[in-house]
């Protein structure tokens, strides 16, 4: 018969090392002082050794209150509740069930559905910066006033036209011709440039609404005459629409002739 044995505590899982005393005493456990039952009394027949040592350290059949689990050949102490009411087991090693382990539960889900995409606002007409036109009739700003200074003046007239204009006053004189003044002007309504000088000109613009660009057939020549009396200079009114007996014509141009 062995000498000493090697117990499991069932409350705290602490192994104590028990010797084969001749006096009838009662095992406790050194850490929780537990009481031990005597593995002497009903060692098995048959036990199994490694390296000519026992190495059998825990005796199932004569510990109270353990529930031996075997799984996938490892053998694991679960203590039962019947004590603490709870189930009591070593932190660091897991716990091994003989039931084989539930499968997840697949519950249907609702298909997400793609976020619908909020509508971009709608932009508006734009200059050639892409600066939004005005509420008003006006000069654009970001664009160069030229032919400053002098005393003739041209008025553009959409009074009759149901579309806003965005419109360019080119001064020919110059190669390429230069846009002199660039203003917009609302749907039924005028807009008059001053201060030009004299040379030669024409007017070229966008209907805002069809985006046709369009220019007047005829250029036109602005003067400046000076007299005794003062500065005889022209004034032009130019109309965007036809009009009865009018002389003024107007033909198409390109992206690049505006």
């Amino acid at each position: 018969m062995p000498q000493e044995m090697i117990v499991t505590c069932p409350r705290c899982l602490i192994e104590n090392r028990l010797l084969n005393r001749s006096t009838k005493e009662t095992y406790r456990c050194g850490n929780c002082k537990r009481q031990l039952s005597d593995p002497f009394v009903t060692l098995p027949k048959q036990q199994a050794s490694l390296d000519g040592n026992f190495s059998i350290k825990r005796i199932l059949m004569s510990i109270p209150n353990l529930s031996v689990i075997a799984g996938f050949g490892l053998l694991v102490l679960v203590r039962t509740c019947s004590d603490e009411g709870q189930l009591s087991s070593p932190s660091s090693a897991p716990i091994a069930s003989s039931s084989p382990a539930a499968s997840p539960i697949s519950s249907l889900s609702t298909p997400k559905l793609k976020p619908t995409p909020k509508p971009k606002p709608v932009q508006g007409p734009t200059d050639d910066n892409g600066v939004p036109f005005s509420t008003k009739s006006g000069y654009l700003k970001g664009y160069p006033a030229l032919s400053l200074g002098g005393y003739s003046s041209v008025t553009v007239d959409n009074s009759q036209n149901n579309s806003d204009v965005f419109v360019k006053l080119f001064l020919l004189d110059t190669t390429p011709p230069k846009a002199a003044r660039v203003f917009f002007i609302r749907a039924h309504d005028t807009f008059t440039v001053e201060d030009i000088k004299p040379g030669n000109y024409d007017v070229r613009y966008r209907d805002l609404t069809s985006g046709v660009l369009s220019r007047i057939e005829k250029p036109f020549n602005l003067k400046e005459v000076r007299t005794a009396r003062g500065v005889q200079f022209s004034k032009l009114r130019l109309t965007l629409y036809k009009v009865d007996d009018g002389n003024m014509q107007i033909q198409p141009i390109s992206e690049g002739e505006f």
